[in-house]
């Protein structure tokens, strides 16, 4: 899952508000900024599931676009 975060018991003057959106919007530009340039997806294609809120994917998905390197089928695989 690639997870764009959430607002919930935003509360505050409008000043905090738009001052936390305005860094809530920070954090998804740096959040697609990473995936653009560590993954092999088409940056289009990012930006339109990020706009699309969360976005899911599965192992093979995830290997194939650069996500993760392989599926580790053994917790053994991680310590040798």
């Amino acid at each position: 899952i690639f997870h764009q975060g959430s607002c919930s018991n935003l509360e505050g003057t409008y000043q905090q508000i738009n001052s936390f959106m305005e860094n809530y919007r920070k954090d998804i530009q740096e959040m697609s900024s990473f995936y653009k340039t560590h993954t092999n997806y088409d940056p289009k294609v990012i930006d339109s599931k990020l706009d699309n809120g969360d976005w899911y994917i599965d192992g093979t998905e995830a290997v194939k676009n650069g996500v993760c390197h392989k599926i580790l089928t053994n917790l053994d695989e991680i310590w040798t």
